[in-house]
């Protein structure tokens, strides 16, 4: 049994103008991961005092470097007693921010 229903006359195009961060790709990938990341420390119960600006500040000229080899590079606190803002973060190799070797 087959659906014969309507197809949306929207299907396969794009609408740049309705998306929060326009149509730069690197942003709108940026974004994503600072909605995860929230979500993820507000599940920890972890202070979060980032705004997207400066979350995207640290990863404006490290977003090919981010991955899961230890070689890639992550955001991680320096103190973890403290909240996540400007302050209290740094771009660091992957394999350092597991074990805090800061």
């Amino acid at each position: 049994m087959s659906f014969k229903g309507q197809t949306s006359p929207f299907k396969g195009k794009t609408f740049p103008e309705r998306w929060k961060m326009g149509p730069d790709k690197i942003k709108r990938k940026v974004l994503r991961w600072y909605s995860l990341a929230k979500a993820q420390a507000n599940f920890r119960k972890e202070k979060w005092q980032l705004t997207f600006d400066e979350y995207y500040g640290f990863w404006k000229w490290h977003t090919h470097k981010r991955g899961r080899k230890e070689s890639s590079v992550a955001l991680t606190r320096i103190d973890v007693a403290k909240p996540w803002c400007k302050s209290n973060c740094i771009i660091a190799k992957r394999r350092d921010a597991i074990t805090r070797n800061i």
